[in-house]
């Protein structure tokens, strides 16, 4: 008998019909490549994750964060995606599913490239571990400590260098595809696996060393001499001065919209000060779900919020 093609199965499967046809699929080998994924990542470090379906809908995408948007423990993600069902939906309701570490941490020793492009020479130096999405190729570089979320872009600057790789995605909690799922932006591609698990450990401090010499100086070199602010540090300064300090989650509370906070939270940084770079980095930052929510046009929709904010501060409240 020929084998069912699960992936193209009719959609109405999502009628009340779909409890009759659930028995006859066996993800079996779909599941063990997940767990064999998040086994060893648990057996490298404990940072907690987060897992989230993202459902992609004409050009617009809607993400949904499991476990009431709360991280989990890497042990415990597959017991969560199967009380989900996620293989299930993955399959009958085009849902992608998602992983990242979880802002929360605090420190990383696991960094991830998108679209790595020497997959030869990273399986020839045994790095840690190496995974499909369709007909690109992610990858997992294990390192000896922990490093800050900084240091992660750092390091995955120098390993973009050498062996290729998407700059895009910079960042310790970049969403990336989980092995054992299709990628559902491409029906057509076999369900994402694991291409190669190593050993070997990078040194993190000789990482961040060369990074030193060869990006600090070019921008010792290029940096103007007005001292620009991060917005950490502007903001110590204005708790300084005594003037209370608000996230984009206070504005949320109150707009109860994730778009309107984002708006009104650039408003609360033009009027202490911030450059757009920083009040994009605040918002990338801080913004619930911003580069799920905004997929395929974030660049966009941040200079239209920095523009819809500015245009309101000077016409509203920087005349006052």
């Amino acid at each position: 008998m020929q084998k069912p093609d699960i992936y193209h199965c009719n959609d109405t499967l999502k009628s009340s019909n779909d409890t009759k046809h659930k028995r006859s699929f066996d993800f079996t080998s779909q599941k063990k490549e997940t767990k064999k994924f998040l086994d060893a990542l648990a057996k490298k470090t404990a940072c907690k994750i987060t897992l989230t379906f993202l459902e992609y809908q004409e050009e617009k995408t809607r993400g949904f964060v499991l476990n009431n948007k709360q991280p989990v423990k890497i042990e415990e993600a597959f017991s969560l995606l199967e009380q989900e069902n996620a293989w299930y939906k993955n399959v009958v309701y085009k849902k992608s599913v998602l992983w990242n570490f979880s802002k929360e941490n605090q420190y990383f020793n696991i960094v991830l490239i998108d679209d790595i492009q020497d997959i030869e020479t990273f399986k020839r130096r045994d790095f840690f571990l190496l995974w499909n999405t369709s007909n690109k190729f992610q990858a997992a570089f294990l390192l000896d400590r922990g490093v800050t979320s900084e240091d992660v872009k750092k390091i995955q600057r120098m390993l973009i260098k050498d062996y290729g790789g998407d700059l895009g995605s910079l960042g310790a909690s970049h969403n990336r595809k989980l092995p054992g799922f299709y990628n559902t932006k491409y029906p057509d591609a076999p369900y994402m696996q694991i291409q190669y698990i190593g050993t070997r450990v990078l040194n993190a401090n000789h990482i961040l060393e060369k990074y030193k010499e060869i990006y600090e100086k070019e921008e010792e070199i290029t940096k103007p001499q007005q001292r620009v602010l991060t917005v950490e540090q502007m903001m110590k300064q204005l708790q300084g001065r005594g003037t209370p300090k608000k996230t984009w989650q206070d504005f949320f509370k109150e707009k109860q919209n994730k778009s309107q906070a984002d708006i009104a939270y650039a408003i609360y940084l033009i009027d202490r000060g911030y450059t757009d770079e920083q009040i994009r980095q605040a918002l990338l930052n801080e913004s619930e779900d911003l580069d799920i929510r905004k997929k395929g046009h974030l660049e966009d929709y941040l200079s239209r919020t920095l523009i819809a904010a500015r245009t309101y501060y000077e016409n509203f409240k920087g005349g006052k």
